[in-house]
């Protein structure tokens, strides 16, 4: 944006010190519900310790745990000469989240990583504070994306570091709610939306029942169940990519309030483990009431046979009429570029 850089190192303080000041600058009138995910959990955590008079609720989307780093260091072997690389890598991220000091050329957002933990551990607890806490499934094996895969055993391990961490938020406040994805790793925001937005609604709920604040209906749900999306059909293209099969499916579906966010993907059945994730609808209100149309594929990169079960999902929690689709990957095929070939 226009703001100047901030200077660095820089602290969780810090940060929190700066999104008070944008909200009453801006200005944002409060009060706030706060979602914050991965590190900006840890933010809105403080945040709320440190103006309670400006938060009504939180939602922390697979947030980080002061604590990550050092756990994750400890759930590694110990540290040997010419150890594998992919445990390195992993020994280096945890030294990251756990000791920078925020002048290394890759701390991006340069935070003094030892000091900003401890500040977000002297918050213990929020009260009553509406909490949703939203967690990453436990059966996507994928911890990290973009780090290199680790021995099963410490894998595994890991992955029920980060779920503890989890229920550890929950006792932040004594009105907490735990959501958990069914599929997705750690971009819950990206491939389960719809598991946030339910996060968010609860929250705003919990806050009305607790301050007894009587709200008037929205005019944008009033009769929600009147404007349910519908999907009018499904159509299948193909499309070979360098050997590779892509099937797309193009989802033409409407919503008379204009307010669809997601298509939902469900494994029905499968010959191999698949995991889609929901894509987000990016049609505007009127392309939607008029009729809109969402492309989502699957790159055939192994053989396998699959029904997959589509619906929409609007801002109001509607969801369409369920439709199932077979997906019928051939295996892919040898391919050759003609730069390859000398004659």
């Amino acid at each position: 944006g226009d703001s100047d850089r901030a200077p660095k190192p820089r602290t969780f303080d810090d940060m929190t010190r700066d999104l008070h000041a944008l909200l009453h600058e801006a200005p944002i009138e409060g009060p706030y519900v706060l979602v914050g995910h991965s590190m900006g959990g840890m933010l809105v955590r403080l945040y709320a310790s440190q103006y309670p008079e400006d938060v009504v609720g939180l939602v922390l989307v697979d947030s980080g745990h002061p604590d990550m780093g050092t756990r994750l260091l400890e759930a590694l072997p110990p540290e040997t000469a010419g150890e594998d690389e992919s445990i390195k890598a992993w020994r280096q991220y945890g030294t990251y989240l756990s000791a920078s000091d925020g002048k290394e050329p890759t701390a991006v957002e340069g935070v003094d990583a030892p000091v900003s933990n401890e500040q977000v551990r002297a918050v213990t607890s929020l009260g009553d504070l509406p909490l949703a806490v939203v967690s990453r499934s436990p059966e996507n094996p994928i911890m990290v994306g973009g780090m290199p895969d680790l021995p099963e055993g410490i894998n595994t391990r890991l992955l029920q570091q980060w779920q503890d961490a989890q229920t550890e938020l929950e006792g932040l406040s004594t009105n907490s709610t735990r959501f958990t994805a069914v599929r997705c790793g750690h971009g819950v925001q990206a491939e389960e939306p719809r598991l946030v937005v339910e996060a968010i609604r609860h929250v705003v709920d919990e806050y009305r029942a607790q301050s007894g604040l009587a709200v008037g209906p929205d005019p944008e749900q009033t009769g929600s169940a009147s404007h349910v999306p519908v999907i009018t059909g499904i159509t299948e293209r193909k499309e070979w990519k360098q050997g590779t099969l892509v099937i797309y499916k193009d989802i033409a579906f409407a919503d008379p309030a204009g307010d669809a966010i997601t298509v939902m993907n469900s494994v029905v059945s499968a010959s191999v483990r698949l995991a889609p994730t929901d894509d987000i609808i990016r049609a505007s209100a009127a392309e939607q009431q008029q009729g809109a149309v969402l492309t989502t594929y699957f790159t055939c990169r192994r053989q396998y046979e699959a029904v997959i079960e589509f619906r929409v999902f609007d801002a109001a929690g509607n969801m369409s009429n369920p439709e199932e689709v077979g997906v019928s990957c051939p295996a892919p095929s040898l391919h050759v570029s003609p730069m390859m070939i000398i004659g």
